[in-house]
């Protein structure tokens, strides 16, 4: 079954294809299928086909096998764009589960190939998405290893705020398991924060009230704790 208009626009609308004029991709997507994965499923297919996924609805979820959460993958997102010409077999293994019911797509590793060799922009764009990838993983990797759950918390925050607000899409549980610390601990650290008029919560949503002072206070904390290891 191939893609229907819908996802086809979805796909060709995506970070990988911007600033291309789409017309000349519509042949590439007519040999592209979808591929439905349940609520709960795990996904296996990016290690076996050596492919890059596409998420075309649905929700995803990047955790390790003890269950923290790296981050969630939302409709017009890849997975696998670090994976696919890596030579480097990851010390360990993650795990790609549907947070709902959903349907990806599937570049192969020789599409995209094909596609770089023959189109400049494509390659600029799969380089800017190559760059973000390790810019999340050098956040993610500090904040597992802040000195103390409010800086966590705090980097996190500045980190994905938009408009001086955090939408939790998952929910405070979800945000305890992405900064790796117990919901109690979490609840803690949003007091302590909110004691200092740094921020508010209410439901799925903190708000930020003071930007400045609270990028202050990150590094105000990071330098004491560093001064007191």
């Amino acid at each position: 079954m191939a893609l229907t208009a819908k996802q086809e626009d979805k796909f060709l609308h995506s970070s990988l294809f911007s600033g291309c004029d789409i017309k000349g991709f519509h042949g590439l997507t007519q040999i592209m299928m979808p591929f439905s994965l349940l609520k709960g499923e795990n996904l296996q297919e990016l290690q076996e086909r050596e492919t890059m996924g596409f998420l075309l609805s649905g929700k995803l979820e990047v955790s390790n096998l003890h269950g923290v959460l790296y981050y969630n993958i939302c409709p017009g997102e890849f997975i696998g764009v670090e994976d696919l010409f890596s030579e480097i077999l990851p010390v360990v293994e993650y795990c790609v589960k549907a947070k709902t019911n959903s349907v990806l797509t599937f570049l192969k590793k020789q599409q995209l190939r094909d596609l770089l060799e023959e189109n400049t922009q494509i390659r600029e764009n799969y380089l800017t998405m190559l760059a973000d990838q390790v810019h999340h993983s050098v956040n993610r990797l500090q904040q597992f290893t802040a000195p103390t759950p409010g800086i966590a918390l705090g980097m996190y925050l500045m980190q994905h705020e938009e408009q001086g607000m955090v939408r939790l899409i998952d929910g405070f549980a979800g945000l305890a398991r992405r900064l790796n610390v117990s919901r109690a601990t979490l609840y803690r650290s949003l007091a302590e924060l909110e004691g200092l008029q740094l921020i508010s919560h209410m439901e799925k949503t903190i708000t930020i009230l003071d930007a400045k002072r609270l990028h202050g206070y990150v590094h105000m904390q990071s330098d004491i704790a560093a001064l007191l290891d």
